[in-house]
């Protein structure tokens, strides 16, 4: 929405309706508009990971299997 009030106020200035400032006003709210759609965007993936981590299916989500140590073998003169 931010950035369609900047293309109408980018063809308003085009014929004389509004100044360079209106303009530069309109691109800074235009840039912190999507800066809080990133600023989201992000909160709402660390939430996404931390539920997963919470509810222990964070590595199976991304395929990730752990394994033990593997037992090494008795020496051969313990066999």
């Amino acid at each position: 929405m931010a950035e369609e009030n900047l293309r109408g106020q980018e063809k308003r200035f085009e014929v004389g309706l509004v100044t360079l400032k209106d303009v530069i006003d309109f691109q800074s709210k235009a840039l912190d508009a999507q800066g809080s759609e990133l600023r989201a965007t992000v909160d709402y993936n660390n939430s996404v990971s931390r539920l997963r981590l919470a509810g222990g299916t964070l590595l199976e989500h991304y395929n990730i299997r752990v394994e033990g140590p593997k037992k090494e073998s008795d020496p051969w003169w313990a066999r």
